[in-house]
């Protein structure tokens, strides 16, 4: 059975209330799961994030990595990007997990339901939730804005989110 969550992007775990987008805590990554299937793009083929990093480059965005950032519901720390220009009506963040197996995304992925939601708990996202996958790559996107369809051109569709 699904918990409902409060307003915001906060999770409800088994009774403990964890809020989305956390800072990751230093060190390795939690657990590793796996994908076979790769984005391919005219900058070459996105796998992971150094080579999303440089093909939102490529296509004018300027990209600003942040810090570690954490989802309960996936195994590894992930961390943000801060993405403008090439067409984005305001910068925007988005959440980058790279695994050491494109196997271990999938599994990752597969934990979330079509919705964007984990398949064991209701999240309230703040905005619609965008999930994409690539390889080695798991891409979260909360927004709106009709100018991070460039990640679909990267990524391809959203494999979750509303």
């Amino acid at each position: 059975m699904r918990s409902v969550v409060a307003i915001g992007a906060v999770l409800l775990l088994g009774g403990a209330v964890a809020g989305c987008a956390q800072p990751a805590p230093a060190g390795p990554s939690r657990g590793l799961v796996s994908a076979t299937t790769r984005a391919s793009t005219h900058g070459g083929v996105v796998d992971d994030q150094a080579s999303l990093v440089d093909n939102l480059r490529q296509r004018t965005v300027t990209v600003e990595v942040g810090g570690a950032v954490e989802q309960p519901f996936l195994s590894v720390n992930g961390t943000q990007l801060r993405l403008s220009g090439a067409g984005l009506a305001s910068p925007a963040t988005i959440e980058s997990y790279e695994y050491d197996t494109a196997a271990a995304a999938t599994q990752d992925a597969e934990q979330i339901d079509p919705n964007g939601d984990p398949w064991t708990s209701k999240i309230a996202w703040v905005a619609p939730p965008h999930f994409y996958r690539a390889q080695r790559l798991i891409v979260l996107y909360v927004g709106a804005d009709a100018g991070m369809r460039l990640l679909a051109g990267l990524l391809g569709p959203p494999f979750a989110g509303r």
